[in-house]
């Protein structure tokens, strides 16, 4: 009977942090010592982070029975899913978060019910939308301008 009432209550806090927080981290924790581990969870407060350690079948479990059911293969040993205390008055570094510990591999990350991997978290200097959306317009006006240049140029322009 308590087993079956530890299961539902890991199941329930698995679920929440899905929901509840919009930036979670996915990071594989499966060869870590006691020492290890202590560093870790030392860097992760320092960096007001917190974390919760769930094994790989209940995560499975939820995972199937949710919009993140993609994720499911990504899973191969014990997970810990990392979020900020208060994600709003936080400037979020993604540079600085991939390499927390280069013992711990971000698997990947939930940012507003959508999922990036390792790679696509890499390329993207911050996370915060403002700033993205400013990067992505002054893009659109260097593309813009560039084939006015060439043509400016080019002898079409006589």
């Amino acid at each position: 009977m308590t087993n079956s009432i530890a299961k539902l209550s890991k199941t329930l806090k698995v679920k929440h942090y899905l929901k509840k927080p919009t930036l979670i981290f996915f990071l594989h924790i499966s060869n870590l010592n006691s020492k290890n581990w202590l560093k870790i969870e030392q860097e992760l407060f320092n960096s007001n982070l917190k974390y919760y350690k769930i094994n790989n079948t209940l995560t499975k479990y939820v995972l199937d029975s949710s919009i993140f059911s993609n994720l499911t293969t990504l899973i191969n040993g014990s997970l810990c899913i990392i979020h900020y205390n208060n994600a709003q008055t936080t400037k979020i570094d993604t540079k600085k978060l991939l390499k927390i510990n280069k013992s711990i591999p971000i698997v990947c990350a939930k940012l507003n019910n959508k999922v990036y991997s390792a790679n696509q978290l890499s390329s993207v200097s911050t996370l915060n939308y403002d700033k993205n959306i400013r990067i992505f317009n002054k893009s659109l006006k260097k593309m813009l301008k560039f084939p006015y240049f060439k043509l400016k140029n080019s002898n079409f322009s006589k």
